[in-house]
């Protein structure tokens, strides 16, 4: 507005520097508290309506773009019938056209739709060694219990200063093939039973902080290891009873990549057993990346019906047919199909010793739903904001 004041002639813009109340010299504002030279405040609605100024602009503004629009009409006859290209120039007359779509109001998403569901558990392991494990009832609906599997070689807890949801963590540091922490699966329901059938969806979040990545190794394929985090996964006769798993360093994505290390895997089985063809469960998201001793990472297993997903700190890398792995079927139900079902296991499944995971564990979480990358983005910045 300043410089199209400053092209009006000098005799109309000292007029109205004179008639208006607001202005002084050299369009200065002068507090009457501190008699300092201050710069024009905006002013409300009601008094530019009548800034003489203001009103100028306004007619100078609108005879300009009327001026611009009969041009661009006169020189491109197409405007009404037709819009130009998003990549057009619009001083050129474009190459390519398209129909004039009516505008379409668009409404703003509402707050449901990326506000994050409840999830089912979470879990922060600040408790001392020996306690059980509870899931914070403030932010989840259950406060399910974990226990330590084997209480004669019990998980530790971390030293001060080496948690990620407050000063400690559980430190896996794999003494015994059974040390783990498990919930029964009747005293777990909504993690178990509930998480199974063809309908299933879930995503299940981890916090870890792996080791010198010294896992358990497989006789059957001495090249492979196994990290298993957490999950409901039978593996072991007479349970073959699979469901869901998030795994650190997971053979089975050497197959189709034999550089694969120390990656996140995830991990879900509709069948319950080893994978129709392999001797073991080859179902998985492979997610490519090598994940650093030492530094906190936020693992991700999603499975949305359709598709396994492997995310890391709240990022996808899609790998060939690896992530996402799809695979539509749901999830294994042990009781519908006459098996045992598992318990919900952190830090080694019942194959005691074989898929064990090394390393701290700052916190964990389950959703029975599938979450959006976005949105497990965002809870991967819980620790960062301070919690949920």
């Amino acid at each position: 507005c300043r410089q199209t004041a400053s092209r009006l002639p000098l005799s109309v813009t000292s007029k109205m520097k004179q008639k208006h109340p607001l202005y002084q010299s050299e369009l200065q504002f002068r507090n009457p508290l501190s008699q300092r030279a201050m710069k024009p405040p905006i002013q409300p609605a009601s008094v530019m309506a009548t800034n003489p100024i203001f009103l100028a602009c306004v007619v100078l503004a609108t005879a300009s773009a009327v001026d611009n629009v009969s041009t661009n009409i006169h020189n491109r006859p197409e405007i009404g019938a037709t819009r130009a290209h998003k990549g057009a120039n619009l001083g050129v007359r474009p190459q390519f056209s398209e129909p004039l779509v009516p505008a379409v109001a668009i409404s703003a998403p509402s707050p449901e739709s990326w506000q994050l569901p409840e999830p089912v558990a979470f879990w922060t392991f600040q408790e001392s060694t020996g306690a059980n494990r509870t899931s914070n009832r403030t932010v989840a609906r259950e406060g399910y219990v974990l226990t330590d599997g084997d209480p004669t070689h019990p998980v530790p807890q971390s030293t001060a200063g080496h948690g990620i949801f407050g000063p400690f963590s559980a430190n896996f540091t794999a003494e015994s093939p059974s040390q783990r922490l498990t919930a029964p699966r009747a005293k777990a329901a909504a993690l178990t039973t509930g998480l199974s059938g063809p309908n299933t969806t879930l995503t299940m979040i981890a916090w870890v902080k792996r080791d010198n990545g010294v896992f358990k190794h497989d006789t059957r394929n001495p090249d492979w290891t196994y990290g298993f985090v957490a999950g409901v996964w039978g593996d072991t006769p007479p349970l073959l009873s699979r469901q869901y798993a998030l795994y650190l360093d997971l053979g089975a994505c050497k197959m189709d990549a034999p550089s694969y290390s120390h990656g996140a895997a995830a991990h879900v089985s509709n069948c319950g057993g080893a994978t129709p063809g392999h001797p073991f469960c080859v179902t998985a998201a492979c997610d490519p990346r090598s994940l650093e001793v030492s530094d906190w990472h936020c693992l991700a297993n999603v499975y949305d019906g359709a598709n396994i997903t492997s995310l890391v700190n709240g990022t996808l890398v899609r790998n060939g047919k690896t992530n996402p792995f799809p695979y539509p079927g749901g999830v294994f139900d042990p009781e519908a199909n006459n098996r045992t079902g598992a318990d919900f296991d952190v830090g080694v499944s019942p194959s005691y010793g074989i898929n064990q995971y090394t390393g701290l564990l700052g916190g964990l979480v389950v959703y029975d739903t599938a979450l959006s990358v976005d949105q497990v983005s965002q809870v991967c910045q819980w620790p960062s904001v301070g919690g949920p």
